[in-house]
């Protein structure tokens, strides 16, 4: 296979990737993310029992249309967990700073993750300070749990 139709492939097949990934994910919830900035990552995590959608979305200011546009800082990246709670369309409940964290699992009403923040001594490259998170969606909102 030439390498031009296997870059073609590649695209083709990246492109039907997010096509898909964009049609699953409600319209209301697409929208809020294209006004966060330039979203480089995103999750989805259903609960069908309490009508929420939990996404995890990372910002990178850096880009095009970004708050720093133009620069090379990696500190610039940052990822926030939000809920969406469904009335009559998705709506906006809360949202929360996870620095370059990550969401593992929502269930329950839990959400359980993982906030990655820089310490004082931490070089661009490499944050280091690791919190476990588990928050409650139950009262309609991301609530922190203490563990």
């Amino acid at each position: 296979m030439s390498i031009t139709k296997l870059l073609l492939l590649v695209f083709f097949i990246g492109a039907t990737t997010t096509a898909v990934a964009a049609g699953s994910t409600p319209p209301e919830i697409v929208r809020y993310l294209k006004k966060q900035g330039p979203v480089v990552e995103s999750r989805v995590f259903r609960s069908e029992a309490y009508d929420q959608i939990v996404v995890r979305f990372c910002v990178d200011e850096n880009l095009r249309g970004g708050a720093n546009e133009g620069a090379s800082n990696p500190t610039n990246v940052h990822c926030e967990v939000a809920l969406f709670n469904k009335k009559a369309k998705w709506m906006l409940a809360n949202q929360l700073f996870i620095g370059q964290g990550s969401i593992q699992e929502f269930a329950n009403g839990r959400v359980q993750g993982e906030s990655v923040t820089y310490a004082p001594e931490d070089p661009l490259c490499c944050p280091s300070k690791k919190a476990k998170l588990v928050f409650s969606t139950e009262g309609g909102k991301l609530v922190a749990i203490q563990k």
